[in-house]
């Protein structure tokens, strides 16, 4: 690609941002005030499995919108030292006695363990292994990266 055909490619995707953005704006908009209207016609939604609630509009050509609130779900785990183990102990202290309070507990979770990598994993596993290795564990270790592509304009936006 010659340089001309860059700058133009350049403009032109700009351009395009802008407009995403201005776009995205009133989507944004938009939907919140769907969500609004959803919440002040409840009675005409469907409730969902887990407590959520669904409610269905139509637009003037047929289109549909759907604005659903998902119920409450569960957390895949807490951590002993957090505060929400710490309040759940408590709320269990107080309303069960001695041995069967820590059987309750041990019915509410199973205990698993898990790593933490420590904050020199990359140092040790160069300085301990060979490259074709140390790359190999890192690539089972790391996520890919992301790519991004940002914009600078000399024009203020619209």
């Amino acid at each position: 690609m010659n340089d001309s055909k860059l700058k133009l490619l350049v403009k032109e995707t700009v351009e395009l941002d802008r407009q995403v953005q201005q776009l995205t704006r009133l989507l944004d908009a938009n939907k919140k005030l769907l969500v609004a209207e959803a919440k002040a016609r409840k009675d005409a939604g469907d409730k969902t499995d887990g407590g959520g609630l669904s409610v269905i509009f139509e637009g003037l050509n047929g289109c549909v919108a759907r604005i659903t609130k998902a119920g409450r779900t569960l957390k895949g785990s807490l951590a002993p030292d957090s505060e929400e183990y710490e309040a759940l102990s408590d709320i269990v202290d107080e309303a069960i006695d001695g041995e069967t309070k820590r059987h309750v507990i041990a019915m509410l979770f199973d205990e698993v363990t898990s790593l933490k990598l420590s904050s020199e994993f990359r140092e040790i596993v160069n300085r301990n292994f060979s490259k074709a290795d140390a790359a190999a564990i890192l690539k089972l270790v790391t996520s890919s990266g992301k790519t991004s592509v940002s914009f600078e304009t000399k024009e203020s936006a619209p």
